[in-house]
């Protein structure tokens, strides 16, 4: 079981690290924005003045990922702006109701420490949206309301709202692609879990081919990297698999390379591993430990 908690923990943190990379392109951040703000909102907003949280406020005790999650949209002919949070789930989380205004409030806290005490300018508005691509039916409450026992509709009266839902996996494949850059992480995030994922390398390999803008080879880079290592396919079943797929040369030198990658890892985790049962064998043996570690070239105090 605690092999299992461990094993988790290193998927969600794959995923995380994922999405926080991927939004560091100026491409994703603008497409995905377009795909989860309502038409409404939108049409109130200068969507080409989209801007990261940490770019306007930096405060190291902010924490990292509400950091790496929040934007900035001016409203169209104001200098004025919204704040979208996004919060990347890839697992149930029954509190997410409550953990969303934690983020709001200490988004809040932030603006207000970069502020004078006497400047009595309102505080922007949050848009908060949940981005979830679990296995499981989200079934989870998106209001804090929901969490409270209030049949006197007290609390309701505050017109407390609630965090926008994008399900990924109740969407089609070609509506999320049609965003392009984030249209392709989203896919990702949706597909990564799947027991079969032939088909959906292929189609990856299509979109990334049809990728263009100045950052495009970097991101492709990641997202094969990333789907490739949450799917954990080996070399041979890469190959295999984009041996279908007709695609332009600079595509097929990325995907070989990767491949190529798949297996140099694949030699270096193994020799690290005899390193290891070596090591381990021969302290159970007594062996001087200053021995060991010049003779296999291994640092014992990160090993025990």
């Amino acid at each position: 079981m605690e092999q299992e908690l461990e094993l988790l923990k290193e998927v969600n943190h794959l995923h995380d690290r994922g999405f926080r990379f991927a939004v560091t392109f100026p491409e994703v951040r603008q497409s995905l924005l377009e795909m989860v703000l309502p038409t409404n909102i939108k049409m109130l907003l200068n969507m080409t003045t989209i801007k990261s949280f940490k770019e306007i406020y930096l405060d190291e005790t902010l924490n990292t990922s509400i950091c790496d999650s929040t934007f900035c949209i001016n409203y169209r002919g104001s200098n004025k702006f919204l704040l979208v949070f996004i919060e990347h789930q890839s697992s149930l989380d029954y509190k997410m109701a409550i953990r969303v205004e934690d983020y709001k409030n200490a988004i809040r806290k932030i603006i207000y420490r970069n502020r004078r005490k006497d400047d009595e300018r309102p505080l922007p508005a949050i848009y908060p949206v949940i981005l979830y691509h679990g296995e499981r039916h989200y079934s989870a409450p998106t209001s804090i309301m929901d969490l409270i026992y209030d049949p006197a509709g007290i609390e309701k009266s505050d017109d407390i709202s609630s965090p926008q839902l994008i399900n990924l996996n109740k969407l089609e494949d070609n509506s999320l692609l049609r965003y392009g850059w984030a249209g392709i992480l989203c896919f990702c995030f949706k597909h990564v879990r799947r027991s079969h994922h032939d088909e959906s390398v292929l189609i990856l390999l299509r979109h990334l081919d049809n990728l263009e803008g100045h950052n495009a080879k970097d991101f492709s880079d990641f997202m094969l990297k990333y789907f490739c290592a949450g799917i954990d396919m080996s070399a041979g079943q890469f190959r295999a698999i984009f041996s279908q797929h007709n695609c332009t040369q600079q595509l097929e030198g990325k995907v070989m390379t990767l491949a190529e990658s798949f297996v140099q890892e694949g030699i270096e985790k193994g020799i690290e591993k005899g390193k290891i049962d070596c090591a381990q064998a021969l302290l159970r043996e007594g062996m001087e430990k200053e021995f060991i570690e010049k003779t296999i070239g291994i640092d014992l105090e990160k090993l025990l």
